[in-house]
């Protein structure tokens, strides 16, 4: 876990150089999202060694202890969503500053973006729910937010691959 979720920096940074390259996208955008690329992998690489941690002696430790330390690792799981929920919604920000006759990212990648913005709020929402949909296990504030974000993931790794195709993106490197 800890090795497949490091891969989401090369990808982050490929995705904030693409948009970099966006017109009238600022800079800033960029910086943000290599912000929150940073942030949000330095979290969720806390979480396996979290759990790591939890197993690591499951006779010598008490399991009231054993169950809190599993349960931290939860939270930082759900948690997470403020610096994912930004990233995407500077993605959102900066697919919608470019006006060009071909865009570098449709537009729907967009509202997809805002959708994940949107929908990964709920997993907060666990801290305040034991049982049911906004439980740390229940449908709106785990599975939502789960697929809502590896759909956006794959969703946007096929756009960024159209995107490297875009004849403006060669212009630009070429230049």
């Amino acid at each position: 876990m800890i090795i497949g979720l490091v891969l989401l920096i090369p990808w982050g940074i490929a995705l904030a150089a693409l948009t970099d390259r966006i017109p009238g996208a600022s800079t800033l955008l960029t910086y943000g999202q290599l912000a929150c690329v940073a942030t949000s992998t330095t979290l969720i690489e806390i979480i396996p060694t979290t759990w790591a941690l939890a197993a690591y002696r499951p006779t010598e430790i008490a399991a009231d202890i054993t169950r809190t330390v599993n349960d931290f690792g939860w939270f930082l799981l759900l948690f997470a969503w403020p610096p994912f929920s930004l990233w995407s919604a500077l993605v959102a920000i900066a697919i919608f500053r470019d006006h060009s006759a071909t865009p570098l990212f449709p537009r729907w990648a967009a509202y997809l973006s805002l959708w994940n913005t949107t929908l990964l709020v709920p997993g907060g929402l666990m801290a305040f729910f034991k049982v049911g949909p906004f439980a740390w296990n229940g449908v709106m504030a785990f599975y939502v937010p789960l697929f809502v974000f590896f759909g956006w993931l794959v969703a946007i790794t096929v756009v960024m691959f159209r995107a490297t195709a875009n004849p403006r993106l060669s212009a630009t490197v070429a230049a």
